[in-house]
């Protein structure tokens, strides 16, 4: 991987295109595409995070919408573990992206979407779909701008925000309480 490439998002991880194909495939309320998310999770997006910057230097992470982190979601029913382990581990990955990085860099970007999915399929009784959507608005919109330079951000990202940003939109104009599509 050249120097370059690790700067985009997602380049450094191999599930990056198999999650971006289960999105258009299965779906994001597909239990297949959260285990996938998972997947992506545990892996990271960079191999560098903390690298990159000194601790002095790091950015500040981004504030998070109320009730964004695990201790504000509570679930029942079917994956509850799958949805749990999720969310913990989209909220740690995006905080560590974005304080490597900074808010506006395409990893910390990427990041922020998987978080967005975390809250979409986990909500279930605390409105985590409306915190989705902040977040899922600001990622898309960073990602589309930044994927006007050619290079700048992995196409399997940009494809990810798009149909989360299309998903969380229709859940919420379809006033859906339901994770499944």
């Amino acid at each position: 991987m050249t120097s370059e490439q690790n700067g985009v998002a997602g380049s450094g991880n191999p599930y990056v295109a198999v999650y971006a194909q289960r999105l258009d495939v299965q779906g994001a309320g597909h239990p297949g595409t959260v285990a996938t998310l998972l997947n992506v999770l545990g892996h990271g997006l960079s191999h560098s995070a903390g690298q990159d910057a000194a601790a002095a230097n790091r950015p500040v992470p981004s504030e998070l919408p109320p009730g964004t982190g695990p201790e504000g979601v509570r679930l029942e029913g079917d994956h509850v573990d799958l949805l749990a382990e999720a969310l913990e581990r989209a909220v740690a990955l995006q905080e560590e992206e974005t304080a490597s990085h900074g808010p506006d860099h395409p990893r910390a970007l990427l990041a922020t979407c998987l978080l967005a999915h975390a809250l979409a399929a986990a909500d279930q009784l605390d409105g985590q779909l409306e915190a989705a959507q902040v977040l899922i608005d600001d990622a898309h919109d960073g990602l589309v701008e930044l994927a006007m330079s050619p290079g700048a951000v992995d196409p399997d990202a940009v494809r990810i925000a798009e149909t989360l940003h299309q998903w969380i939109h229709g859940r919420i104009e379809d006033g859906d309480d339901e994770s499944d599509e």
